[in-house]
């Protein structure tokens, strides 16, 4: 069973030879890993993914294709402020230090943090100023044996306040509805276009996402969710199994947002990606929602992966591929990027060591 028809199998809520498994990780362990391993990523990037037996291959496109964040190092000195194709302003800022040291870029101006330029405010091309190069090459060379991921995470409530503003766009909910409703429209429709071209040009999973947790709540209550964020997911999702019924729709959110959940399923999502440990239990996600949901994610990034030793690493793999596993409907994955500290790096290859040990079909822990 290759990759792909693993995914497939796992998303339809059979189980596989094996769990599916992923990694999310930032520039930092990546460079550092790839030098342990040896790995030429310059004229194929996907390497390091084949190389750790991941089952996912993925590109990203949209307003979160953040130059430094998601592919490469960032060009800019620290501090100094550039520009996405947004207008969006951003800084790069330094932190930690050893093997601890990484950086991370900061938004420190909106280009319709002043609502007046809104009726001037033109949005980027989805089309034109986009490439789907990279996209296309991956389609060509892994379709067939991998499964694709074509990410446009930030699609909507993100896009909005990226544009805005945090605190504004917040406010903007609250006081002027009307107004946040048609901003989150747009990005939609952005993002909607987006995702035409790259499910057009080959994809297995369309992956959208806005956070909507926080570590003990939600940003909005669900009672904003469902009145103005859902319907313009259900819009957004509805036009996408258009396109091609058979795309799967993973939807990705930090945090805690367990009483929303039976309304992702409601409005189609296929697959509820981060399963933030800390906030949300996976274990008793798959119980409530198993039937109707798959899940990406669950592994600790908090404490564990970036702290822990390898046995509670050893444990934290064992109890999310226990608990989550069985029946299928499960990516094992971090959820969220491992960032670098003493332990990262040697705990990312326990997390493979014991992901190879314990997820073999039928589950037996």
């Amino acid at each position: 069973m290759n990759s792909k028809e693993r995914v497939k199998t796992a998303m339809d809520h059979r189980e596989p030879d094996r769990v599916p498994r992923y990694l999310f990780y930032t520039p930092e362990v990546y460079k550092e890993i790839c030098s342990i391993l040896e790995l030429d990523t310059g004229s194929d990037p996907y390497i390091f993914d084949i190389e750790l037996e991941n089952d996912l291959l993925m590109t990203y496109r949209g307003i979160s294709n953040i130059p430094g964040v998601l592919h490469s190092d960032i060009e800019a000195d620290a501090g100094e402020v550039f520009y996405d194709n947004w207008g969006i302003g951003y800084r790069r800022v330094d932190y930690g230090k050893g093997k601890g040291k990484g950086s991370y870029t900061e938004m420190v101006s909106h280009p319709l943090a002043d609502r007046e330029k809104y009726g001037s405010y033109r949005f980027p091309d989805p089309v034109k100023d986009e490439d789907y190069t990279e996209h296309k090459k991956l389609v060509e060379k892994y379709g067939s044996e991998y499964a694709i991921i074509a990410a446009a995470p930030a699609t909507i409530f993100e896009a909005a306040w990226y544009l805005r503003g945090f605190n504004n766009f917040l406010m903007d909910l609250s006081t002027e509805p009307d107004f946040a409703l048609d901003l989150m429209n747009k990005t939609a429709d952005y993002h909607l276009a987006v995702a035409r071209e790259m499910i057009n040009i080959g994809a297995d999973i369309i992956w959208f996402g806005d956070d909507v947790g926080m570590q003990e709540g939600m940003i909005m209550s669900p009672e904003q969710y469902r009145k103005l964020l859902k319907p313009v997911y259900a819009r957004l999702i509805q036009e996408v199994k258009k396109i091609d019924k058979n795309v799967l729709v993973a939807y990705h959110t930090d945090g805690y947002a367990e009483p929303v959940i039976p309304d992702f399923i409601e409005i189609g999502i296929d697959i509820l990606e981060a399963v933030q440990p800390a906030c949300m239990d996976p274990g008793e996600l798959k119980k409530k929602f198993g039937k109707n949901l798959s899940f990406w994610g669950g592994v600790d990034v908090q404490h564990v992966m970036p702290f822990g030793t390898p046995g509670e690493v050893v444990a934290e793999v064992r109890e999310r591929i226990r608990t989550v596993a069985p029946g299928g409907g499960f990516i094992f994955c971090t959820a969220h990027c491992v960032q670098p500290s003493e332990r990262a790096v040697g705990n990312v290859f326990t997390y493979y060591w014991a992901a190879k040990k314990y997820g073999d079909y039928p589950i037996n822990i």
